[in-house]
């Protein structure tokens, strides 16, 4: 599972590393369809339901998930709690962030921080391999 702000700018970011991914033979859960893209909306006061549902689609993505890449350039209350959630559940987290991280929080609960794309691919490698052994 890729994840990253989706609310406060960086939905293309993710979903263009998401694809990347895919195009270069990983599985990645699926979790930025249509009905889960609440980018447009700018306050979410009165909406519980939506809330919830956006919550709980995205924490079973979590629990789905074998590994997550975190995109952490750009502030996101959801990509904390899925870092935290997944990080509870002994996953692997693989914390992606190419601009300087101004809070120790998800960098603390990662179990790699890059700063080159490329790295990710090696990270993510290297889980499968011990996934594997």
């Amino acid at each position: 599972m890729v994840c990253g702000s989706i609310g406060y700018g960086g939905i293309e970011q993710l979903r263009a590393l998401q694809d990347e991914l895919v195009d270069s033979g990983f599985e990645v859960v699926e979790h930025l369809d249509d009905s889960m893209d609440y980018s447009h909306v700018d306050d979410f006061r009165g909406e519980p339901e939506r809330c919830e549902t956006i919550v709980e689609h995205d924490f079973g993505c979590v629990d789905e998930a074998d590994v997550i890449v975190a995109l952490i350039g750009k502030p996101s209350y959801g990509t904390a709690m899925e870092i935290f959630r997944a990080h509870e559940q002994g996953k692997p987290i693989v914390s992606y962030c190419p601009e300087p991280v101004a809070s120790p929080w998800p960098l603390h609960f990662s179990n790699a921080v890059v700063s080159e794309k490329e790295a990710v691919y090696e990270q993510l490698q290297r889980v499968a391999a011990d996934k594997s052994d």
